[in-house]
Formats: structure tokens, sequence, C-alpha cells
């Protein structure tokens, strides 16, 4: 059994503010985004913007980690699990994307990175 997710939040391509996630999390808007666009909040309100929806696509992706799965070993290197929504395009995995594993029944946070 393991566990199979998009990795640490170490490893995450874009970390943003803690200001803003908890904003979020605590369903109320940024002060930037609050008042509208305006020539003076131009660049402040598209950062807000582009921080939240970063979020969101973290958010998404962390929704298809998966705990608890049986991996197979196939080719003696290789192994293989069923992924739910694959056949609808979600989630959607491509050539080159990276999936990260660890064992269940290890204590310690050694994480496997597998290639699609």
């Amino acid at each position: 059994m393991s566990t199979v997710g998009y990795g640490s939040d170490e490893e995450l391509p874009f970390i943003w503010g803690k200001d803003i996630r908890d904003l979020l999390e605590s369903n109320k808007i940024p002060d930037s985004i609050k008042g509208g666009l305006t020539e003076k909040n131009y660049a402040s309100y598209f950062k807000t913007l582009v921080m939240m929806e970063e979020i969101q696509l973290e958010e998404d992706m962390r929704s298809d980690d998966m705990e608890c799965i049986t991996m197979r070993k196939r080719e003696n290197q290789f192994f293989s699990m069923m992924v739910p929504g694959v056949a609808e395009r979600r989630p959607s995995l491509v050539r080159a994307d990276h999936i990260f594993a660890k064992l269940a029944s290890e204590q310690d946070d050694h994480e496997y990175q597998g290639l699609v």
C-alpha cells in the first residue's frame, strides 16, 4: 500500500504568501480585489488574481491525491496502478508528469518519484 500525490509543499512550483491563502480559506476577498480594477491598483489587482488562480490550481491537484492504493509490479522495473477518472481525462496525466509515492507501512517520509 502506498500514498500517491503531488508531492510535499516544498516541491510545489509556486508558494504564495500565507496572507492570501488565509483570506481565501476564510472565504474573504483580498482588499486589492474588493474595490474592482482601477488605474491605480492595476498591478496589485492582477497579481492577486494570479496568486488566487495558482492557489486554486494547487488545490485542484491535491484533490487527485490518492491514499492506501495498491501498486502492481510490471516488467521487473515498472509499477502500475488504477487511477479513477483517467478514462474521462480526469485527472489529466500526460507523458513526463511526475508522481510521488511513499509506502504507507514506513514511518519515515521518504518519497519515491515516478514518471508517467
